[in-house]
């Protein structure tokens, strides 16, 4: 499924991260990096992540900037994490639809 954004509106998007298997479940002391981009690789926006609990994985990536220029169609992001070994690792990669907002006043 993909989610539908109305450009102008503040990306404000929560979930889980679910570890596979054999991979801890306590994410404390990881640091999330979030990107939204065009299908062409073009930087949107550079997105704000923060944990809601480290402890179950739920987090929160957020626009800290204005949508409202952001171009119209299919976008993509995802996280990217460094744990406190030093590894990296990457969330499955959502899209998400930017459409028109109906209400400009």
């Amino acid at each position: 499924m993909i989610y539908e954004h109305k450009r102008g509106a503040t990306l404000d998007l929560s979930g889980r991260l679910t570890p596979t298997e054999g991979q801890s479940t306590n994410f404390t002391n990881w640091i999330g990096k979030a990107q939204i981009r065009t299908l062409n690789d073009e930087v949107i926006a550079t997105l704000t992540f923060s944990w809601l609990n480290e402890l179950t994985g739920d987090l929160r990536i957020r626009s800290s900037s204005p949508t409202n220029g952001w171009p119209l169609g299919v976008a993509e992001v995802d996280v990217k994490f460094e744990t406190p070994a030093g590894d990296y690792l990457y969330t499955t990669t959502q899209q998400i639809m930017i459409v028109r907002e109906a209400t400009r006043v």
